[in-house]
């Protein structure tokens, strides 16, 4: 009656034993899963032994990134505010946006400061917006005049200060232009000679 009785049970009242107690415990599938684990480790191991794997973060960003990305958190719309003289080009070099950014892992404290580290930018602001968006606003500086001394050209502003090395820039090179140490701090005298030449305003090149 026994044996009778024992063929009559599901095969999982008649096991015994520590594997079968783990296998109870266990979630149904977790088998295939870790089979599939088991089998993307290795694929990955093969991958990052022969050089596929770096090439593929440095082309399309750190892992981080993509997961991020591919959950609906890339950087798809970048508005810029408050450009006259830097290009947009510059603006998401200097900040680290590109197609491989991802929002949540974009520092914007970090983006700012590096924005405001360009010569032309005098303060900078950025925004996440989620899920996908960047705000940038900017105020740049004024470029006001040129100022030759000690055989280097420099950008200055309307005080003085300067901005940028001279660099052949189409932007820059129809700038006042002043020659000499301490010219720089005057513009104003320049100007008054410029204004007063009359017809000779024209031909005055520094």
């Amino acid at each position: 009656r026994v044996d009778a009785l024992s063929a009559a049970l599901p095969s999982a009242f008649r096991r015994r034993g520590p594997m079968a107690r783990l296998e109870r415990r266990l979630p149904r599938f977790a088998g295939t899963i870790l089979a599939v684990a088991f089998f993307a480790t290795t694929a990955i191991a093969g991958l990052s032994a022969g050089g596929q794997l770096d090439a593929y973060f440095e082309e399309n960003g750190a892992p981080r990134d993509v997961a991020a990305r591919a959950l609906g958190f890339g950087v798809e719309t970048v508005t810029i505010s408050g450009i006259a003289r830097l290009r947009a080009t510059e603006v998401l070099a200097a900040a680290g946006i590109d197609p491989r950014s991802s929002l949540p892992f974009l520092d914007a404290e970090v983006a700012r400061e590096d924005l405001e580290a360009l010569p032309l930018v005098r303060s900078a602001s950025v925004r996440k917006l989620f899920p996908d968006q960047v705000t940038i606003g900017l105020v740049e500086r004024e470029p006001y005049a040129l100022w030759q001394v000690d055989g280097q050209i420099y950008v200055i502003s309307v005080d003085g200060e300067v901005i940028d090395m001279f660099s052949d820039d189409p932007r820059y090179a129809a700038l006042p232009h002043v020659v000499g140490e301490g010219a720089n701090t005057r513009l104003e005298d320049y100007f008054a000679i410029v204004h007063a030449a009359g017809p000779l305003r024209a031909r005055i090149r520094a």
